[in-house]
């Protein structure tokens, strides 16, 4: 039974990329968006898309305690700096409250636990390297440093 990875964000761009990286490599993914930014068409058949927002805990802590998630790899966050600066509210909200929120979901399943560091090496290390593109590189560097690894 191949490992299964929650991608949030998994219809923007880098998330999107790192769905379609994670199902070529047989990791059963699940993508949350609340498509605020995103593309549904992104998500290929074979990944369940969730529609709905990481700052919603009682979504996230149905999601984890439904089935056990090996990592969760995280790109649900605003990303435009000029925005930010004439909205800082919306950008705080969601880039750490609602990031916060999914921190804390996983402990708020029973049988969720933080795991070693260890995991999110050897799963990234079977990623590396397989996006094609020149802009390959960059996609892998931003999903290595967005990995959180649960048991």
């Amino acid at each position: 039974m191949s490992q299964h990875v929650l991608v949030t964000g998994g219809t923007g761009y880098i998330g999107g990329a790192t769905v379609r990286l994670l199902l070529q490599n047989n990791f059963h993914v699940t993508v949350l968006d609340d498509l605020s930014r995103g593309h549904r068409s992104s998500v290929p058949p074979v990944a369940r898309l969730l529609v709905g927002n990481i700052a919603n805990a009682a979504l996230l802590n149905h999601l984890f305690a439904e089935s056990p998630i090996a990592a969760v790899m995280h790109f649900a966050a605003f990303a435009g700096v000029g925005e930010s600066m004439q909205n800082p509210a919306l950008y705080f909200r969601n880039n750490t409250a609602a990031t916060l929120t999914l921190l804390e979901a996983p402990t708020e399943a029973a049988e969720m636990t933080l795991e070693r560091p260890a995991r999110t090496e050897t799963i990234c290390a079977r990623m590396k390297g397989r996006v094609t593109g020149t802009r390959g590189s960059t996609i892998i560097g931003r999903a290595v440093a967005c990995f959180v690894s649960y048991r």
